[in-house]
């Protein structure tokens, strides 16, 4: 044994085993004296190494050789290792995050039946183009908008409705929509007085159903000109009255409250000359209350991600659990299984009871079990030192001049 050691070990006799077992169950006790040790001088015997006379160099180098070979086999890959209440903690921090984030995504999952308010900016808009007779002196067949027109040149108006609404979340909405044209009558000194209020259905009721965060619907409706001005033109005539008409193109939205109309365009009637004027909305930061009563694809994604999650914290805790049961059931196997050890072999096994370190600096080889260790010791032909890391962790050391080999027992090896 090499004599730069400062540790105090010795070989374990039956006696000293036993009551090396009673010190390490009690040495929770802070009030309690640590008994004195009793330094046993080393009983082994060192080899002479001096090789006979008669061994020729070669056979000194094989041998050597031999030696070496020996000593590498048990050399094993160094893996990281994680202590008992590392592994716990670790769990335990990830079944607590896994758990929180599932009830992150269940929380926005669950909207079924609930109510919500949400925003929402609406804008409508409309667009005109005035189509002449055949005769005219125009170039073109049909004229822009914001321009003086001839009521004896036009034929008719085309129009074009388009509302669109932006809301914050993704919702299903169902809407029906349609375009209607009111001809309006009435005494030109007392626009109050209404002479003749007619509504036709320019385009019949139409059904919008998505699941999006946008709505967008268009209609186009070719108004015949000829044919209201005409209307005007005869009840002038017919009871000689100085009135004033107009024909109002409207796009009226119906949802399951009410009926709004979100767009119109006013064509003057019964006039040489006329210009046409619009309305529109534009309506943004609006409020509006829904009821939730269908899952969409975002929160089946919302409840596919907490249950995946959920499932995996669930795991973690079975593994945790089983851990903590595996190790406390063990505790007793590792006592037992290390007492055996080092009952079999206190011939050959030294104690070091203030845990044993090399002064020099030398090559550590780890070996995978008690076995190798033993191999190594009946080859180097030294004494295994057994040395106490803490309750559920021992090592055995085999030194040799420039390596030391070293087996770890651990109670998560049992």
């Amino acid at each position: 044994m090499s004599e730069n050691n400062n540790n105090k070990f010795h070989f374990v006799t039956g006696e000293e085993l036993e009551s090396f077992f009673k010190e390490d169950n009690s040495e929770k006790n802070d009030n309690q004296e640590p008994e004195k040790e009793v330094e046993v001088q080393e009983e082994t015997k060192k080899e002479d190494n001096i090789l006979p006379e008669t061994e020729t160099k070669e056979e000194s180098t094989k041998t050597s050789n031999d030696n070496e070979s020996s000593k590498e086999k048990y050399k094993i890959n160094n893996r990281p290792y994680f202590s008992f209440e590392v592994r716990v903690i670790l769990m335990l921090l990830g079944i607590l995050a896994l758990f929180a984030i599932s009830c992150f995504f269940i929380t926005k999952a669950v909207k079924y039946g609930s109510n919500e308010t949400i925003s929402y900016n609406e804008t409508s808009k409309a667009n005109y183009q005035v189509c002449l007779n055949e005769n005219n002196i125009y170039q073109d067949s049909c004229l822009g908008e914001d321009m003086q027109y001839v009521s004896s040149l036009v034929h008719n108006i085309s129009t074009s409705f388009e509302y669109d609404v932006d809301f914050s979340d993704i919702i299903n909405y169902d809407i029906n929509y349609d375009v209607v044209g009111i001809l309006e009558i009435y005494d030109a000194n007392d626009s109050a007085k209404s002479l003749l209020n007619q509504e036709e259905k320019l385009l019949n009721k139409t059904q919008l159903t998505d699941e999006n965060n946008n709505l967008h619907l268009s209609a186009n409706v070719n108004i015949d000109y000829s044919k209201y001005n005409n209307i005007v033109e005869e009840y002038k005539k017919r009871y000689n009255l100085d009135l004033t008409a107009s024909l109002k193109v409207m796009l009226f939205v119906y949802d399951n409250k009410d009926n709004r109309n979100v767009s119109y365009i006013n064509i003057p009637l019964g006039n040489q000359t006329f210009n046409i004027t619009k309305s529109n909305i534009s309506n943004t930061n609006q409020k509006v209350k829904i009821t939730v009563n269908r899952w969409n694809k975002n929160t089946i994604i919302y409840g596919s991600i907490a249950t995946f999650l959920l499932l995996l914290s669930l795991f973690l805790l079975f593994k945790m659990t089983r851990l903590v049961w595996k190790v406390t059931n063990n505790r007793n196997k590792y006592q037992a299984k290390l007492s055996q050890i080092l009952r079999e072999y206190d011939r050959i096994i030294v104690i070091a009871r203030d845990g044993y370190e090399s002064n020099v600096n030398k090559k550590i080889i780890k070996v995978e079990n008690f076995d190798e260790l033993l191999d190594a010791r009946e080859t180097l032909e030294k004494p295994i030192i057994y040395s106490k890391v803490n309750s559920v962790k021992s090592e055995f050391i085999v030194e040799d001049d420039e390596k030391l080999y070293k087996y770890v027992f651990k109670e998560a090896d049992i």
